[in-house]
């Protein structure tokens, strides 16, 4: 199943920097296992290849959902 995903990345504060590397490490340990295709160089739109089974949807969404939002709490980030 192909699924288009657009991902934002927002610093939770003025004193905050680090957009581009949080980005860089989503692309390289989470979206990187579903096959990912970046639309545009400088946008947040992807294309991943999702295996799909009706019983295996629900997890990948979910375990995808938790690896973001653990990878940006790490860096100091809002989602």
């Amino acid at each position: 199943m192909k699924v288009e995903l657009c991902l934002q990345v927002e610093n939770n504060s003025k004193f905050v920097r680090g957009k581009s590397k949080v980005r860089n490490e989503i692309e390289q340990f989470i979206l990187s296992q579903f096959a990912m295709e970046k639309l545009d160089k400088h946008n947040c739109r992807y294309i991943l290849s999702i295996p799909y089974t009706s019983d295996e949807n629900s997890t990948v969404s979910s375990t995808m959902k938790y690896e973001l939002h653990h990878l940006v709490k790490l860096r100091g980030s809002n989602h």
